[in-house]
């Protein structure tokens, strides 16, 4: 009895360890079943209102200046060539010493203008510009015998004395040089009203008559009105006839001349 109680105590001793065993290695298999948790699978505290993170073409960038090739195609469409009238091209636009060219030849450039336009007076030119004190200007090149003077308010006077023509130019609403009277050669005596309208007139007859023992010309005279936002030159009906080439404002509305009576006589302007 006493052996077999000790066979008893024994064989348990030897089986306790197994079973623990086996429990720990139950316990190592299933530690090692159960995934680590990943990087992002951390338990964090999110905040009430999340910061967004910035996707590549959403981060803010100073803009980077346009490349030389874009900068060319820039100043290329800006500053021409142009392509003005009559095979004249300025080049390039809106710069101080451009250039004006005929038939690919260049004819004009100055230094302290930026040249607009021109025009051909035979072999003689005209040309529009404007100066370092941003005033627009017309000016002349020619041969002796031109004579070319400013009457104010983009208003200006050619004299060919070898010819013995004159001519009434401007500056037009539209910035381009402007022959009053293209088809005279005698436009003259043009006065302003500082309200935006001139007057002036060419020659259409002069006849030689005596007076007082004395022969004088008297002249029939064709009177034209321009205003300073119009292109349009508009010819006063009714010509008139003086012995002086002179006329004068009278009001806003009217000029006054002397007839050939040397009487004054009034002509309402339209």
């Amino acid at each position: 009895m006493k052996h077999n109680i000790l066979l008893f105590l024994f064989i348990a001793s030897l089986c306790t360890p197994f079973s623990l065993l086996a429990q720990t290695t139950t316990q190592t298999n299933q530690a090692i079943a159960t995934p680590a948790p990943q990087a992002n699978q951390t338990n964090t505290v999110q905040s009430e209102h999340p910061q967004q993170v910035p996707q590549p073409n959403q981060v803010n960038t100073v803009p980077t200046a346009p490349t030389q090739q874009s900068a060319q195609t820039k100043q290329d469409t800006v500053f021409g060539p142009v392509t003005l009238h009559d095979d004249f091209t300025i080049f390039p636009v809106n710069k101080f010493g451009n250039t004006i060219y005929k038939h690919n030849t260049k004819i004009l450039s100055f230094p302290d203008l930026i040249l607009k336009g021109v025009k051909a007076i035979k072999n003689n030119y005209i040309y529009y510009g404007i100066t370092r004190e941003n005033k627009p200007v017309l000016r002349l090149q020619a041969d002796s015998g031109f004579a070319f003077k400013s009457l104010g308010h983009n208003f200006y006077q050619l004299s060919n004395t070898r010819e013995y023509t004159l001519m009434l130019f401007r500056i037009s609403p539209s910035n381009k040089i402007q022959n009053l009277l293209p088809k005279s050669k005698s436009a003259q005596g043009l006065i302003y009203n500082h309200k935006g309208t001139a007057v002036f007139f060419n020659i259409l007859v002069a006849n030689i008559v005596t007076k007082n023992d004395r022969k004088q010309y008297v002249y029939r005279l064709q009177l034209h009105l321009v205003r300073d936002a119009q292109e349009k030159v508009v010819t006063i009906p009714n010509a008139i006839e003086t012995m002086k080439l002179k006329i004068k404002w009278n009001t806003d509305h009217s000029i006054a001349y002397q007839d050939i009576n040397d009487k004054m006589a009034i002509v309402e302007i339209p």
